[in-house]
C-alpha cells in the first residue's frame, strides 16, 4: 500500500497533481485506486471538475470527497484549500457508492445501505461521508447500526466552514447536496486500526434534558435550552451562534461512552438543534475541551497506531477541535505523519464503530490507519523509536502557552466547581434533612408525600399516613429543660425508625411531631401499625427517667385529593385524639 497527498490552490496545482511521477508510475499497478477530496470549496463545479480530470486521467479510481471546515495534509492543518489523498493498493479492492438521502429518508437509506454491505464478502472496513446540514445523519447510522457491521466503520459529516447551511460529498464525478457516499474496503489482506477519542469534559452542574423532539432539545432543567446556554455562556440568538458555542457541547454519559453533542442552532420557542441526538430524560452537562487530556489522548492512540505500523493514516477530527487548539491543533495530527502518510479533514460529526456498536459523535477525533499484511517488524520497531524519540522532546517553555493557561484555568474551573456543587449539597441537605433527628424535614415529607399521590393516580397504589405527637413535650421543657426536651424528641425518631417497616418514610413534621408515609397500605393495615407504635412509645423509658405519652392520628389517601387537603385528614384525625384527652390512637374513616 502507498498514500500520497497533494493540495491544490489552482488548476497548476491540479495538472502537476495529475502528472505527479509517483503517483503516474505506481498507479497502473495498483489493485485499487482511492482518492479522497476534501475541499474548504462550495462549488460543484469546481469539485467536479477536480473528480472528472482526475477519472480522466486515472479511470479505474474511487473518487470521493466533502467539504470541509479545515482540511489534513500530511499531519498539518490546511484551511481555505483542497487536500487530495491518494491510496493505492497492492491486493486490495474498493468500492465507492452513493446513496441519496432526503430527510424523513433516513431509516430507509440506513437499510439498504445494510444490506447492500451484507451482499459484499470479506469487507474489511467502511468509510462513511454524509451532507450532515441537509437530514438526520443520526437517524441512518442508527439505522445502519441495528445490523451490528463486524468491522470498522469511520468517517465523517461534510462541512462548511461554520454556516451550517449547505454541505457537499462527491462521488465519482458528481457532487451532491443530499446523500451519503460509502467506501467499501475490501480484502483479507487489509488490515485496518480504527480508534476514537473525546478530550472534552464536563464542567457545569447536571441538568436534565426535559423535553427533545428528534434533534431538538427544546427544555432544559424545564427551562428553554437557549435561555440556559444564554445564562452561562452569554450566547447571542445571531448568525455566529454555531461558532460561539463550538467549544462549549453538552456532555452525555450513555453506558460506557461520554458523548459530545455541539449545538448547531436555535430553533423555535428559543429550542437548541444538533446534529446528533440527546435523549429526554438523560442527564446532560456543558463540556469543555481539556488541552492536557487531547494531548494525553493523542499520544496514548499514537502509541497503539505505532505498534500497528499502518502504510496509511486517514484524520477524521471535529471541527471544534481547531478551534479550540488554534495553532496547537496540530500537536495531534502531525505525529500521525511520523508513522505514515495523512491525510483527513475537519467535519460536522464523525462516524466510528470498531466492530461492536455504530456511534455518531461530536468534538471527537477518529483516527484510523490501515496496511496490506502483517505488520513488519523492522517498521514496528522504527515507528515505535521514532514515537517514544517524540515523547522525550524537551519542552520550550515559552511554546504552547495557549495550550498551559488553557489548563490553569481548567484546573481552576474544576476547584471552583467542586466547592460549588459541595455547597450546594450541604444547602440541600440542610433543607430537607431536619437536623436534630437526621430524619427528613417538613419540606422533603411534602415532597415525598406528592410522588406517593403520583403513584397512587398511575398504578393505584393506595397509602396512608400515621400522624404521631409527643403529649407532654412543652411540659418536659418546662421541667428539665430544652436539652432533654430535645433528647425525647431525638429519641422518638429512633423508636419510629426502629418499629416500622423499611419501606415505610419517617419525618419530622414540625417540633414534637412526626408523621409515618406507608405505601401500599390501607387504613386497617396503618391502623394495627399505628397501635403498635403507641404500645412501644407508652413502654419505652427516655433519658429523663420517665414514661412519656403520644396521640397518633391515622387516615388513608382519597383517590384525587391535592396534598393540603390529605395533610388536613391526617391533621383533623390527630386533633381528635388530642381533644379527647390524648394518650390514643384515633382514625379517620
Amino acid at each position: 500500500m502507498k498514500q500520497l497527498s497533494f493540495t491544490l490552490e489552482d488548476n497548476n496545482d491540479l495538472s502537476q497533481f495529475l502528472g505527479d511521477p509517483e503517483l503516474t508510475r505506481l498507479a497502473p499497478g495498483a489493485s485499487a485506486m482511492l482518492v479522497q477530496l476534501y475541499s474548504a470549496y462550495q462549488d460543484p463545479k469546481r469539485l467536479e471538475q477536480i473528480a472528472s480530470e482526475t477519472l480522466n486521467r486515472f479511470p479505474q479510481a474511487q473518487v470521493v470527497g466533502a467539504t470541509t471546515v479545515g482540511e489534513i495534509h500530511q499531519g498539518h492543518t490546511q484551511t481555505g484549500t483542497t487536500v487530495i489523498g491518494v491510496t493505492l493498493f497492492e491486493s486490495s479492492g474498493v468500492e465507492a457508492l452513493f446513496l441519496p438521502c432526503a430527510r424523513g429518508k433516513e431509516s430507509q437509506a440506513g437499510r439498504e445501505l445494510g444490506q447492500l454491505l451484507a451482499q459484499r464478502l470479506e469487507v474489511a472496513g467502511l468509510l462513511l461521508l454524509t451532507t450532515s446540514t441537509a437530514f438526520n445523519t443520526n437517524t441512518l447510522i442508527s439505522e445502519l447500526g441495528r445490523t451490528s457491521p463486524p468491522f470498522p466503520v469511520f468517517g465523517g459529516g461534510a462541512a462548511d466552514y461554520g454556516k451550517v447551511k449547505r454541505s457537499l460529498v462527491v462521488h465519482q464525478d458528481k457532487s451532491h447536496e443530499s446523500g451519503v457516499v460509502a467506501v467499501i474496503f475490501k480484502g483479507t489482506d487489509l488490515k485496518v486500526d480504527c480508534h476514537s477519542y473525546l478530550g472534552w469534559r464536563a464542567l457545569s452542574k447536571p441538568m436534565i434534558a426535559t423535553e427533545v423532539k428528534d434533534l431538538t432539545l427544546k427544555l432544559l432543567d424545564n427551562r428553554p435550552a437557549f435561555e440556559v446556554l444564554s445564562r452561562y455562556l452569554n450566547i447571542t440568538n445571531d448568525d455566529s451562534f454555531h461558532l460561539s458555542a463550538l467549544e462549549f457541547p453538552l456532555m452525555v454519559t450513555r453506558g460506557e461512552h461520554t458523548l459530545a453533542r455541539t449545538p448547531i442552532a436555535v430553533g423555535r420557542g428559543h429550542s437548541i438543534e444538533f446534529f446528533a441526538d440527546i435523549k429526554q430524560g438523560e442527564q446532560v452537562r456543558l463540556g469543555y475541551g481539556d488541552p492536557r487530556m487531547i494531548i494525553r489522548d493523542a499520544r496514548q492512540v499514537h502509541r497503539k497506531m505505532a505498534a500497528f505500523a499502518p502504510e496509511a493514516v486517514f484524520l477524521y477530527s471535529c471541527g471544534c477541535r481547531r478551534f479550540l487548539m488554534q495553532e496547537q491543533v496540530e500537536m495531534e495530527t502531525q505525529p500521525f505523519q511520523q508513522l505514515a502518510p495523512t491525510t483527513g479533514f475537519y467535519t460536522y460529526g464523525e462516524f466510528f464503530g470498531n466492530g461492536e456498536e455504530l456511534l455518531l459523535l461530536n468534538s471527537t477525533m477518529v483516527a484510523v490507519g490501515m496496511r496490506e499484511g502483517d505488520a513488519d517488524a523492522e517498521r514496528v520497531q522504527a515507528q515505535q523509536s521514532l514515537e517514544d524519540a517524540s515523547q522525550e522532546r524537551v519542552d520550550d517553555p515559552y511554546a504552547n502557552q495557549h495550550i498551559r493557561i488553557m489548563e490553569r484555568l481548567m484546573h481552576f474551573i474544576d476547584a471552583v466547581t467542586d466547592e460549588l456543587q459541595q455547597a450546594s449539597h450541604e444547602l440541600e441537605e440542610k433543607a430537607t434533612v431536619d437536623k436534630l433527628t437526621q430524619l427528613p424535614n417538613r419540606v422533603q415529607l411534602e415532597e415525598l408525600l406528592t410522588q406517593e399521590i403520583l403513584h397512587e393516580e398511575r398504578y393505584g397504589r393506595p397509602f396512608s399516613l400515621i400522624l404521631l405527637d409527643i403529649d407532654s413535650l412543652s411540659e418536659i421543657n418546662d421541667r428539665h429543660g430544652r436539652l432533654i426536651g430535645d433528647e425525647v424528641v431525638s429519641e422518638t425518631a429512633q423508636l419510629l425508625n426502629a418499629h416500622t417497616r423499611r419501606t415505610d418514610l419517617v419525618g419530622r413534621w414540625e417540633g414534637g411531631t412526626f408523621m409515618v408515609i406507608l405505601p401500599d397500605t390501607q387504613l386497617a393495615e396503618a391502623k394495627v401499625a399505628a397501635i403498635k407504635l403507641y404500645a412501644m412509645f407508652g413502654q419505652t423509658h427516655f433519658t429523663h427517667g420517665e414514661h412519656c405519652t403520644a396521640s397518633l392520628g391515622v387516615a388513608q389517601y382519597p383517590p384525587g385529593y391535592a396534598l393540603e387537603q390529605m395533610v388536613s385528614r391526617v391533621r383533623q384525625s390527630l386533633s381528635r385524639a388530642k381533644q379527647a384527652g390524648g394518650d390514643q390512637v384515633n382514625t379517620l374513616n
